[in-house]
């Protein structure tokens, strides 16, 4: 089978989840376009303790892949909810989110294998299956990856569900459930990119928090009247009133 090589990419080995690096940069962030903020960055010793290449990479290859380049509106949004006082657990949920988006890496090992795993109740990931997924993958897709590549994206892989708090350095699974916070700003996301009520229930970053159709329908009735919408549904057939007019006006009424 031969699929769009290019939805499949090692940039995993160049971010994980650069969780400080990314709050630094939106701290910094004022709009500027990628050359601009990249010597914005370099000129102020930002990322004091990367090289410039790194540094570069950074600003690059993650923070603008991540949180630019998909909607400008990413990063004020980002800002406003750290600047409001979202704790870090949550928001850290939101940039895993954002990475999971861009990286088809990550969701694919997150929605077609941890999501199994999790579901059947276990509690520890063996050692030996993000190397098998990658492996997988790269026979599967004809990637062409060779063993330094798949053992380096192995490594990426690991290493960004351990920043984003899904996995310890043990390989315990650590996630705890999707914040309410974080949940209603994908509900009202996915409803602002003009999803239909039922394409928003359906949809599958839902699958990024281990979160299936019922799940979601659950969270979406709990939520409902004091959250900014009124829900109903009857079988397969959900209707919502949406009282927030944006994401800002979400936001600034939830937090």
């Amino acid at each position: 089978m031969m699929a769009n090589k290019s939805k499949y990419t090692v940039e995993l080995i160049k971010g994980t989840g650069l969780v400080p690096e990314t709050m630094t940069l939106l701290e910094n962030y004022e709009g500027q376009d990628k050359n601009t903020f990249v010597k914005f960055i370099l000129d102020n010793n930002i990322l004091a303790t990367s090289s410039e290449r790194r540094a570069k990479d950074i600003v690059s290859r993650v923070f603008f892949k991540r949180y630019v380049d998909p909607d400008r509106a990413i990063v004020t949004r980002l800002k406003t909810i750290r600047e409001k006082g979202l704790p870090l657990k949550q928001f850290k949920q939101l940039l895993y989110l954002y990475t999971a988006r861009v990286d088809t890496v990550l969701r694919d090992f997150i929605t077609k294998v941890l999501n199994p795993i999790v579901n059947e109740g276990k509690v520890i990931l063996d050692d030996s299956t993000p190397k098998a997924f990658i492996e997988h993958l790269n026979d599967e897709e004809g990637l062409n990856w060779n063993e330094g590549n798949i053992r380096r994206v192995t490594s990426g892989l690991h290493k960004v569900l351990i920043d984003f708090d899904m996995l310890s350095k043990k390989n315990d699974i650590t996630f705890d459930g999707i914040s309410s916070f974080v949940f209603l700003y994908i509900l009202h996301d996915l409803h602002f990119k003009g999803m239909s009520d039922k394409e928003v229930w359906e949809h599958p970053d839902w699958k990024l928090f281990f979160l299936d159709r019922y799940s979601v329908l659950d969270l979406i009735k709990e939520h409902s009247l004091r959250d900014g919408y009124i829900a109903q549904s009857s079988g397969d057939l959900l209707a919502i009133t949406w009282n927030y007019k944006s994401m800002e006006e979400m936001i600034n009424g939830l937090l």
